[in-house]
């Protein structure tokens, strides 16, 4: 019953305002150095700060956020990786890496922390070969991923993020990338690690990696709401960044791209520090909350009563200075049932209006089960007409009978005259024959 009521929840669960800008006073939109940005809430999908969020742009290393996704998606963690020459030497050895050898061996899980803490190149190929069996092939998957999350304006031609004309994507898109990737629970212990060590390998000692995220670390630009994210840089991407925070329970992540040093992390405090200032996440219903109770009847008495509840907790993404009033309740809901209720199936909706939009629904869910037995005057009704039915029945199959019945002697009839018929004519000839 509680697969059932999962599935529900997945079938039946919208929110509306997906990709959409709470509206609030604009004078205090920071400005900021990035090109295109984006302040994207994880916990309802809206869109708290925008800045040319369609505009595409070179990813380079914050690609790697994709990267990570699949690995953990397609592989387990203890899984050894046999690193190969393709793997490493197809990068520039100028950029980031982790002095990985051909044929050395590093688990998925210890692989995974150099590519997201220390931005190793060879490392993404690694994982790439692993998944997908040729870097080719999971680039592809890559592809293939990104439209699934509803990205338009994506196109990836390698697994790191180094220069090419036809690998790029967008603030919107990669704040999809990157919301899709904070679900995985390793993926956030990984980002938000400041010290990793990675342990002896077949071909190489003990190495120690620090994440390269300064907002995370104890620097100038520390930011008590951070997360962790993913650091990006080439000479034509410029600075580009992924940065999770959450605070009071509203989770954000700030996608910037072709922003510059040192204002790449100013940028990102400039947009995340909008969005906690200005807005503040609001239940809509708590799970289980219990919105109406209703009667089930059995003829014209109440056999039991039921509660309409929602199976799952709502939130939104509201202005600081919201009201109550601006919220409107809309329950669909039948005022009574004269028909057996199972538990946890839907018996109605509930709809949230913010301002008059629908900004999100969800299904109503019975709390039990209740069936209705038949009572005397069921029965006895129930009987006469049953009785009333056999009778009826009867008269057809005599009918039915006496049809055939007449049928079969109107047929004789017909085929006594025929050979009646067919005998005097036979006796009138022989006469004939005789004279």
């Amino acid at each position: 019953m509680l697969k059932l009521h999962k599935l529900y929840i997945c079938l039946f669960l919208f929110i509306f305002l997906l990709n959409t800008i709470v509206s609030h006073a604009e004078n205090n939109i920071p400005t900021i150095s990035a090109e295109s940005a984006i302040v994207y809430c994880l916990n309802t999908k809206q869109i708290l700060y925008d800045k040319n969020i369609n505009e595409k742009h070179f990813p380079a290393s914050i690609t790697k956020v994709m990267t990570a996704l699949l690995a953990i998606e397609n592989n387990k963690l203890d899984d050894r990786i046999t690193y190969s020459s393709t793997a490493i030497n197809s990068i520039d050895r100028n950029s980031s890496h982790l002095w990985v050898v051909p044929d050395e061996q590093i688990t998925v899980e210890h692989s995974l922390y150099g590519l997201l803490m220390k931005s190793a190149n060879e490392i993404a190929n690694g994982l790439a070969e692993k998944t997908s069996g040729s870097i080719s092939e999971f680039v592809n998957l890559m592809n293939k991923k990104a439209t699934e999350l509803g990205c338009t304006n994506t196109h990836f031609e390698n697994t790191n993020g180094l220069p090419n004309d036809n690998h790029y994507t967008t603030a919107l898109d990669m704040a999809k990338i990157s919301a899709a990737a904070f679900k995985s629970s390793k993926f956030r212990e990984i980002i938000g690690t400041k010290i990793h060590t990675i342990p002896p390998t077949n071909r190489n000692v003990e190495r120690v990696i620090g994440n390269s995220h300064k907002m995370l670390l104890n620097t100038k630009f520390h930011y008590d709401y951070c997360l962790g994210g993913k650091t990006g840089y080439t000479v034509v991407a410029g600075h580009t960044l992924v940065t999770y925070a959450e605070k009071d329970g509203m989770q954000l992540v700030s996608v910037l791209l072709k922003s510059d040093t040192p204002n790449v992390y100013l940028d990102a405090t400039k947009t995340l520090d909008y969005a906690f200032n200005n807005y503040k996440l609001i239940t809509l219903t708590e799970q289980n909350k219990t919105f109406k109770k209703l009667p089930v009847f059995q003829g014209n008495k109440v056999k039991d009563t039921i509660s309409a509840f929602s199976s799952q907790k709502l939130v939104f993404v509201v202005p600081s200075d919201y009201t109550e009033s601006d919220m409107r309740v809309e329950l669909n809901l039948p005022e009574k049932f004269n028909e057996n209720i199972t538990a946890s199936t839907k018996i109605g909706t509930v709809k949230y209006y913010y301002k008059n939009n629908v900004v999100a629904y969800t299904n109503l869910i019975s709390n039990k089960t209740v069936n209705i037995k038949p009572s005397v005057f069921d029965f006895k009704q129930g009987l006469f007409l049953g009785l009333v039915g056999l009778v009826v029945a009867l008269v057809i199959l005599v009918l039915k009978i006496v049809l055939t019945l007449v049928l079969i002697i109107v047929l004789l009839i017909i085929l006594a005259k025929i050979f009646k018929f067919k005998f005097k004519r036979k006796r009138k000839n022989d006469a004939i024959l005789k004279d």
